[in-house]
């Protein structure tokens, strides 16, 4: 998806939701309180008497303040979305829409999120920054994947009784994958397909490695001075590979901890 289609496609289906959803006005004063724009709310000449009675423009009015509100801070629509959790209700109701939303990277990121460790807010919240900026700021959104898998590798040393997570990335992933038998080296020679499964384990570590080499190159935090011809499809690859390798840690990480049955296959 471009860049340019999201927001629109964004505030139809946002605009749909609260439509079908909102059905009295306390929902628009606690909305509007909670995200700064009571005024829209309450200024808006048809919005709540439409809802009052039943009118037909309802779904109108909602688009109108929609557009009013997000013109005066464009990055409430991502807000909005987020906490009404839009993308789930479009995954149980609208695969289309939900593909052209939150397919791809953020399909790999909603992963990351269902999977979290415990109450890892630090895994959330860099979920969340990806998101956000990942259609408009693919070099903050390679920026945000690289410390998304830093977090998931320092939660998982955490758990594991770690106190130093203070490595570079190489060596945290290292250590990650020595505690969760994810080591390519110590793979028994018995395990069925063992080459294989070696390959996987060590691309799995190549996998973060390069995102890492991939953030110091084109991602933020290192004071670039040109423009890093870093595309919405660079980074889609970059946070799609990142997502697919820390849901896989932190779901292998809490079956270790649930004492889950054996396997050949680390």
């Amino acid at each position: 998806m471009q860049n340019d289609d999201r927001p629109p496609l964004l505030r139809l289906h946002l605009k749909n939701y609260l439509r079908d959803s909102f059905d009295t006005t306390e929902h628009w004063s606690d909305l509007g309180a909670l995200f700064g724009f009571s005024d829209l709310v309450n200024g808006h000449d048809r919005l709540l008497r439409s809802l009052r009675f039943g009118d037909d423009d309802y779904g109108s009015s909602i688009a109108d303040v929609l557009k009013q509100a997000t013109a005066r801070d464009p990055d409430l629509l991502e807000h909005l979305t987020e906490h009404l959790d839009l993308g789930e209700h479009l995954r149980q109701t609208d695969q289309s829409a939900y593909q052209k939303l939150y397919g791809g990277a953020s399909a790999a990121l909603n992963v990351v999120r269902a999977s979290g460790l415990n109450s890892a807010i630090d895994v959330n919240q860099a979920v969340t920054r990806i998101q956000r900026a990942l259609h408009d700021d693919p070099e903050q959104a390679l920026g945000s994947a690289k410390e998304l898998v830093e977090t998931v590798l320092k939660r998982i040393l955490v758990d594991h009784g770690e106190t130093n997570v203070d490595d570079d990335l190489p060596r945290l992933i290292k250590r990650v994958q020595q505690k969760l038998n994810l080591d390519p080296a110590t793979v028994a020679p018995s395990t069925p397909g063992v080459t294989a499964v070696r390959m996987m384990l060590s691309g799995l570590g190549q996998i973060l490695h390069g995102l890492g080499e991939l953030r110091n190159l084109y991602g933020t935090g290192h004071g670039k001075t040109e423009p890093t011809g870093l595309e919405e499809r660079h980074a889609q690859l970059a946070v799609t590979a990142a997502g697919a390798a820390a849901s896989f840690l932190m779901e292998t990480h809490q079956k270790q901890r649930a004492g889950g049955p054996a396997s050949s296959v680390p």
